[in-house]
């Protein structure tokens, strides 16, 4: 099984295309599931008519946003309300494109080793 998070609200014309793109690939593929990240008001909309892949994607919804101005350790230190990491983990906030070094600095200063 394949596990993705897919940051749902960057990009371009999100999160409408990013919210077909995971269904598009979870209909391509029954061994992956995604988790969306974003603000689920707008997410759980555009996931009504996939019931045929509604139980392999999940949404989280996330508060806080690391834009591309953002120091990414400095981000993540500061921030109020981190996660707990999960297996496979998922970024503490939706990372913008070149602020997801961000998500690899807590990582590195938050999560346990991965199971092996």
């Amino acid at each position: 099984m394949t596990r993705i998070y897919l940051d749902a609200m960057g990009g371009d014309n999100a999160p409408k295309c990013t919210a077909e793109g995971a269904i598009e690939a979870l209909r391509a593929d029954s061994d992956l599931r995604i988790t969306l990240g974003g603000d689920a008001a707008q997410l759980t909309p555009l996931l009504m008519d996939c019931d045929d892949v509604r139980e392999r994607i999940t949404v989280e919804h996330t508060t806080q946003v690391i834009t591309n101005h953002d120091s990414p350790v400095m981000a993540v230190r500061t921030m109020k309300a981190k996660q707990t990491a999960l297996c496979p983990p998922v970024p503490p906030a939706r990372c913008w494109p070149r602020a997801c070094s961000a998500w690899v600095a807590w990582m590195a200063l938050t999560a346990p080793p991965w199971p092996r």
